[in-house]
């Protein structure tokens, strides 16, 4: 169960990282699909490109927390009795909600210090 929630942990942060590529390197122009879709990143081309990849810069770094977590949650949970896996599932479990609440708060952060 616990190797099971590893690599789809692992596997959801590679995701998240790959998304963020072309934001990064400004390929994503406006539309109402991919990409950070506030008001503020509507108002010019330039703000789009600019809050896209300031938010791609938080996705790289919270994935790699995230990854760098999720290695090591999953090497001590290696060494649990039963008894304790519980509580690492559960940490597991939390972690993708985590980098979501996180990146969700990096996009309105950078959204709201743009000032073009």
């Amino acid at each position: 169960m616990i190797f099971t929630l590893f690599i789809y942990n692992l596997v959801l942060a590679l995701v998240i990282i790959a998304l963020a590529i072309p934001l990064y390197m400004e390929k994503i122009h406006i539309n109402r699909w991919y990409g950070v879709r506030l008001p503020k990143s509507y108002e010019s081309e330039q703000n789009w490109l600019k809050i896209n990849k300031l938010w791609a810069k938080k996705a790289f770094l919270w994935s790699s927390l995230y990854i760098l977590a999720d290695v090591i949650i999953y090497a001590v949970s290696i060494f649990l009795t039963p008894e304790n896996e519980l509580i690492f599932v559960l940490l597991f479990s939390l972690l993708p909600v985590l980098i979501a609440a996180m990146l969700f708060i990096a996009a309105i952060i950078v959204s709201s210090k743009m000032i073009i």
